[in-house]
């Protein structure tokens, strides 16, 4: 009457960048007043159906089920279904315990609760192999269902490595200055076997004018922890560093890619760069107007803060950004780069 779940379910795997997330057991109990407790690893993006790791459960044994600790899982095993052993698949299954867990839901990076199957023809539950890579269940050993249980995870963490804002009323007389700030959340503080020294990250930053064309990039270090803070006027849209060094720029589009490179033209982007940027906003019909309106003191412009913008980066994007980055360097004979001095942050 119980089907095994994992052999009759095929999920495509999730396509997205994430880390692996781990989940732990929750309120898991059989019919026999047995539990389990312990935790596992699943890492969506690794094989086509997700691959589990790191695998800690143990079961207290009841009236059938016995005590036992699990560290395998079935290679085959789904985002929505799995198959936990005691040994290896290559010893040998005949006869050995396995944990069949069915979820309501399938696990992904965004981590969560997802309740176990308790009832029907996928139903969570302990038994015994009847052969020796347990495709089936031993006929003439013990059945016993999951009544109650769930995994639950915490989030990982924002994977993203790519963000989109704009400024506005940038080299404005009488506007405040505008602020790009990006922390390294210290996520790859130790990941030395990644290539990535200590956890260091660059920002790629690239800035475009109203007319879509970039006027300047530029690599910034950030270390973990650590903080930059870019002046959109001094920094990012100083005339006297663009491409073109148009005097009127004064809006337009900023990308910025968390990187392990130090080259914004070379770029590989790693995870780990968190930002936000404030925006001038004009509320006076007469932008640049340093005059305070007549009925209540306060000055044409306002300021506020956003979160850089998750965006979607595609090959083609990545290599747009590197060779108009590298054409206005090296059409710019000196222009075409953002600055990085930490002497510039005056504000």
């Amino acid at each position: 009457m119980f089907c095994i779940g994992f052999a009759l379910i095929t999920l495509c795997a999730i396509n997205a960048t994430a880390k692996p997330v781990t989940w732990y057991l929750q309120g898991v109990t059989w019919a026999d007043g047995g539990t389990a407790s312990g935790s596992f690893v699943y890492d969506v993006d690794n094989g086509f159906n997700g691959t589990y790791g790191s695998i800690s459960i143990t079961t207290v044994a009841g009236t059938v089920i016995s005590a036992n600790g699990f560290a395998f899982a079935d290679p085959g095993a789904t985002s929505t279904s799995l198959r936990f052993f005691p040994v290896t698949m290559s010893s040998g299954l005949t006869g050995t315990p396995v944990l069949i867990l069915n979820f309501v839901s399938a696990l992904t990076d965004a981590g969560g609760t997802v309740m176990l199957v308790t009832s029907g023809a996928f139903q969570s539950l302990w038994a015994l192999c009847g052969d020796s890579v347990c495709n089936e269940l031993d006929p003439e050993g013990p059945i016993v269902a999951v009544t109650a249980g769930a995994v639950t995870s915490t989030p990982t963490g924002d994977p993203s490595y790519y963000f989109v804002t704009y400024y506005s009323t940038a080299n404005t007389s009488g506007a405040p200055d505008g602020t790009l700030r990006l922390v390294n959340d210290g996520g790859q503080a130790t990941a030395e076997t990644e290539g990535i020294p200590n956890g260091n990250l660059w920002a790629s930053i690239y800035v475009f004018d109203d007319s879509q064309e970039m006027q300047d990039c530029c690599s910034c270090f950030v270390s973990p922890d650590g903080l930059l803070a870019e002046s959109v006027n001094k920094q990012l849209a100083n005339p006297a560093l663009e491409l073109t060094g148009r005097a009127e720029l004064n809006r337009g589009v900023i990308k910025v890619l968390s990187s392990s490179t130090n080259d914004p033209t070379n770029v590989v982007v790693e995870s780990g760069l968190r930002g936000w940027m404030t925006h001038v906003q004009a509320t006076s019909t007469t932008v640049g107007s340093t005059k305070p309106y007549p009925s209540t003191g306060k000055s044409p412009f306002f300021v506020s803060e956003s979160v850089l913008a998750d965006s979607n980066l595609s090959a083609a994007e990545l290599s747009a950004l590197e060779e108009s980055c590298s054409l206005a360097i090296t059409l710019g004979s000196g222009f075409g780069a953002c600055s990085c001095t930490p002497e510039d942050h005056d504000f």
